[in-house]
């Protein structure tokens, strides 16, 4: 080595030697931020969470929306490598913790910071705990921070429905998907969406994350989950024996979402189906299919598959029941009530409505009528003596205090539905949908045909938070019985709320009978389950995890 080369040499080595010096004493001073992959950043058991991830719900947007936003991220927190929280303090459907549960600590991989652990226990905020300053979700710096906030930006959304492809969606099969789709579309005899494809396999695990995580939040508090089994009672599913097919009859729930769903028909045409958004008539077949569903045990196995209705009498048409096709289904009760006017005897009017029960969830103007008039269109199949398929009816479950039903006239207009007090457990008499005119009949859900449309959120504005929390605890006590109690369920997978209902159902109801969480499942009795369907089915679009349709293709 040259005398020149060894002054060289000690000053590297000097260098390397101050180098670690600093890094250590940075280390030591907790100065050191590790990147987002530095394990000193991970999320470890029994440790506090080094980063915590909050969505700051919008005031001003809606139920589905906002919920799904939040939903989307919690299901992906692993990727995200931190837990999600809420802070609905200041939505206008009123804090989740007014509806649901706190969430367990034990949910979560660490343990939550004080300065954000009351966004999920519901307990309030801490005195005296520093509050660390909130990095906005997609700026600089935002993976290694350590408090983020997610807003409702057109940016955040697209960078969400980034993470949500790369964590939960095989773009691989997804391109297959768009092929296949590219050919449907082409296909305009392709009306509707067929029965096993509203989860579609392609996004299968992405759904399954969603269901997980929408588990550990959607727990109603006592309150809450009361008011749910008194809606179960009012449609006739009690909570304790819903799934029992003896002795009740048939409900199917029909949720129509029109609103501005005209600017979004190019997501109908691109999940390959031709129907137009506001095409009842598609909707009410679909009703009609999925009741003669529920008779078929090869399709809808027991519990919840219904006895057949016995022989009708001579000179009635004699009920089949191909899935194929709609048949006239009724009830055993209305067929003995059938019976007895044929031969002359008198029939109460409560034995005569034990028609098969439809229940349209739907803030549209005159839905309830119109469906009801394509009902009455099927009385030629009973010889124009049974007036109908189903009994229609609508909103069974409006809920308020006295003060809130007098601000809600004042707000919204008069209530040509039934009202009940949350106290009262006896559902009592109520109105159902007959012709042109409403009359009472015991243990039928309330409706109208003069009941044109519900409230609707821009509306929500004018409420006082106490009524607003009224109508929300309306919409959350329907997602939840319709999509988990009720036999058969038809929506629009092109709305929030839609996609929620496939959620909330969970894998066997939106999936398929007898589906199970296993995605590594292909043996063939699965697969022709799956093929078939659940009770949940989507008419247009099939589920999708993200914010836009579009983003699971990359």
């Amino acid at each position: 080595m040259s005398a020149r080369s060894k002054p060289t040499w000690r000053r590297a080595w000097l260098w390397m030697a101050g180098s670690i010096a600093v890094v250590t004493a940075l280390a030591v001073l907790g100065l050191f931020i590790p990147s987002s992959k530095s394990t000193s950043a991970q999320m470890s058991p029994g440790g506090e969470c080094p980063r915590v991830i909050i969505h700051q719900f919008d005031n001003a947007w809606g139920f589905g929306s906002e919920f799904g936003i939040f939903l989307r991220a919690a299901a992906i927190s692993a990727a995200l490598k931190a837990p999600v929280l809420a802070n609905s303090t200041k939505w206008i459907y009123g804090d989740l913790h007014h509806f649901f549960r706190p969430r367990e600590l034990s949910d979560f991989p660490c343990v939550l910071p004080q300065d954000v652990a009351y966004l999920a226990t519901g307990e309030p905020r801490p005195e005296g705990v520093l509050n660390l300053f909130h990095q906005p979700f997609n700026t600089k710096n935002w993976g290694t921070a350590a408090r983020v906030d997610i807003h409702r930006d057109m940016g955040q959304l697209g960078t969400m429905d980034r993470l949500v492809r790369e964590a939960s969606i095989n773009t691989t099969l997804t391109a297959a998907l768009k092929e296949k789709e590219h050919w449907y579309s082409i296909d305009t005899t392709r009306m509707t969406l067929p029965y096993g494809e509203s989860v579609q396999p392609e996004l299968y695990e992405s759904f399954l994350q969603q269901v997980q995580a929408l588990d550990q939040m959607w727990r109603p508090t006592p309150i809450m989950q009361a008011q749910i089994d008194r809606l179960a009672r009012r449609i006739e599913l009690p909570p304790d024996s819903y799934q029992k097919s003896t002795g009740r009859r048939p409900v199917v729930i029909l949720q129509i979402r029109l609103g501005d769903k005209w600017s979004e028909q190019t997501d109908v045409l691109g999940a390959g189906t031709h129907m137009k958004y506001d095409d009842l008539e598609a909707y009410y077949e679909a009703a009609r299919l999925a009741l003669t569903r529920l008779y078929d045990s090869n399709i809808t196995p027991s519990p919840r598959t219904f006895p057949m209705p016995p022989r009708q009498s001579k000179g009635t048409r004699e009920t089949r029941t191909s899935h194929r096709a709609y048949p006239p289904i009724i009830s055993r009760q209305l067929e003995e009530a059938i019976t007895k006017r044929a031969n002359g005897q008198p029939v109460p009017k409560a034995e005569e409505r034990k028609r098969p029960l439809l229940v349209i969830m739907s803030a549209e103007a005159n839905v309830l009528q119109k469906i009801h008039d394509l009902d009455v269109k099927a009385t030629g199949m009973y010889g124009g003596e049974a007036g109908g398929v189903f009994d229609v009816v609508q909103s069974p479950s409006y809920e308020f205090t006295a003060d809130e039903e007098t601000e809600f006239i004042k707000i919204f207009g008069k209530i040509n539905a039934k009202v009940y007090r949350p106290t009262n457990e006896d559902s009592g008499p109520l109105e159902i949908v007959t012709g042109t005119s409403s009359e009472t009949a015991t243990a039928s859900p309330s409706a109208s045909p003069s009941l044109t449309k519900r409230w609707t959120q821009s509306q929500l504005y004018s409420a006082s938070e106490g009524l607003r929390l009224a109508l929300s605890r309306q919409l959350i006590a329907e997602l939840t019985v319709y999509s988990r109690m009720a036999d058969a369920f038809v929506g629009s997978g092109n709305s929030n709320l839609g996609r929620m209902a496939l959620i909330i159902g969970g894998v066997e109801a939106s999936i398929g009978y007898g589906a199970t969480a296993d995605l590594k499942d292909t043996r063939p009795i699965t697969l022709a389950r799956r093929q078939i369907g659940g009770r949940i089915r989507s008419i247009d679009v099939p589920f999708y995890p993200t914010a836009y349709r579009s983003a699971i293709f990359g």
